[in-house]
């Protein structure tokens, strides 16, 4: 396995879209890469380090275009 770190961002950058098209809150755990936590917006909120901590993820209820969009095909 090489050092890069492209395949961890790449990662990331999907994650990302992830949580914008559901809305939702992501809680993104990596032994090796990036973890974080991401808002409904795709912006990294907090940066978990290795040490044991307490995360607050918000939930919410409302579909996104793209769910709806979704759910009727």
């Amino acid at each position: 396995m090489n050092n890069s770190s492209f395949g961890k961002k790449q990662y990331l950058n999907i994650v990302k879209l992830r949580a914008i098209e559901n809305g939702r809150y992501i809680l993104k755990c990596s032994n090796q890469g990036i973890s974080c936590v991401i808002n409904q917006k795709g912006n990294i909120t907090k940066r978990i380090t290795k040490d044991v901590e307490n995360v607050r993820v918000l939930k919410t209820g409302e579909n996104t275009f793209y769910q709806k969009l979704l759910s009727n095909l």
